[in-house]
């Protein structure tokens, strides 16, 4: 049962996931015609790995996520990340958070010794310069306003939303790019 006052419109489904939540929504968004939108966070929906999600059958509108430290699906799944981007339909985003890591954008960040990637202090990936992973609390409003932005924008047709998401409002903690 619904909260009073909430109703649900099979025309404005959106799908997000977040690690493997990322392919499995990548899936669905290809396989479902009641998926209007999708968002994967923090790993590539297409790649070598997970197989049978190809870009090119995704035609929503598409958000992803980039841990530019993520040492969970290292450097390589954040290729796979910017090449999704490249190779998807439009429109596109794709948000950067700048020194975050696999769990930076979740509120388990932390927890235990299995969530820690993603807080303190470590070493790049890219050319083991140590370096601090930016605040859990930070990520997650970034992630949230650019997840919460999206899907007003396609799924509500909200034009503030869509405003936001094409502003880069972020620029250096959390650049934004967008393909429409």
């Amino acid at each position: 049962m619904l909260p009073e006052g909430v109703t649900v419109s099979a025309s404005q489904v959106g799908m997000l996931g977040h690690s493997i939540g990322s392919v499995t929504a990548g899936r669905v968004a290809q396989n479902d015609i009641r998926i209007a939108a999708v968002v994967g966070l923090a790993a590539p929906m297409e790649n070598n790995f997970y197989g049978e999600v190809l870009m090119e059958s995704i035609m929503v509108p598409l958000g992803l996520l980039e841990a530019t430290e993520d040492n969970s699906i290292t450097e390589l799944g954040n290729v796979f990340i910017r090449d999704n981007f490249v190779e998807a339909n439009t429109p596109a985003y794709k948000l950067d958070i700048v020194d975050g890591g696999h769990w930076s954008v979740t509120n388990i960040a932390g927890i235990t010794d299995g969530f820690w990637p993603g807080c303190g202090d470590d070493t790049r990936q890219t050319n083991g310069a140590p370096f601090t992973y930016v605040s859990v609390e930070s990520a997650n409003s970034h992630t949230a306003t650019f997840v919460t932005a999206f899907f007003a924008g396609h799924l509500l047709d909200e034009p503030t939303a869509l405003t936001l998401l094409r502003s880069n409002p972020w620029p250096t903690a959390a650049p934004l790019q967008v393909r429409e």
